[in-house]
C-alpha cells in the first residue's frame, strides 16, 4: 500500500492550480494562519481574531525557554532586539516596511496582477481551442 504522501501535492502545485481555479491570495493566507494557530478561523471578527492571536503568543512563551524568546513590539526599535542578541545597534533608522498603507498597496497590485494572469491564461487557452478548431474543420 502506497504512503500517504504517494498523493499529497506539493505547495507550488497546490498553488498553481489554485490560482488558476480562482482560489484567492485571502484564503491561501487564512489557511496558513489557521495551520499555525491550529484552529479554524474562518471569516472571524477582529475580535475573535485578536483572540486566537493571544492564544498563540501564550503558547510560545509557553514552549520557548524565556533565554532564548524576545517578547518584542517593532516600534520599541532597535535597542531591545540589539540587546537581546548581543550585538552593536546600528547606527541607522530601524525598518519600517510593514506599515498598513504600504501592505494595502503591495496587495491592491497583487490583486490586479493576479486578475490579469487569469485573464491572460483564458485568453491564450481560448486562442488555442480556436486555432485547433480552426485548423481541423
Amino acid at each position: 500500500m502506497p504512503g500517504k504522501d504517494v498523493h499529497r501535492r506539493d505547495w507550488a502545485e497546490r498553488l498553481v492550480v489554485g490560482f488558476l481555479s480562482g482560489w484567492h491570495f485571502k484564503t491561501m493566507c487564512r489557511l496558513m494562519i489557521e495551520r499555525a494557530v491550529g484552529q479554524r478561523i474562518g471569516n472571524s471578527n477582529d475580535e475573535t481574531l485578536l483572540a486566537v492571536y493571544d492564544r498563540w503568543i501564550d503558547q510560545v512563551k509557553r514552549d520557548v525557554p524565556a533565554d532564548r524568546l524576545l517578547v518584542f513590539q517593532v516600534k520599541e526599535g532597535w535597542k531591545p532586539l540589539c540587546e537581546f542578541l548581543n550585538v552593536p545597534v546600528p547606527n541607522q533608522p530601524f525598518p519600517r516596511v510593514n506599515e498598513r498603507a504600504e501592505l494595502v498597496k503591495f496587495l491592491a497590485v497583487q490583486w490586479k496582477l493576479t486578475r490579469l494572469v487569469r485573464w491572460g491564461v483564458r485568453f491564450v487557452v481560448g486562442l488555442t481551442v480556436a486555432f485547433v478548431l480552426y485548423r481541423l474543420f
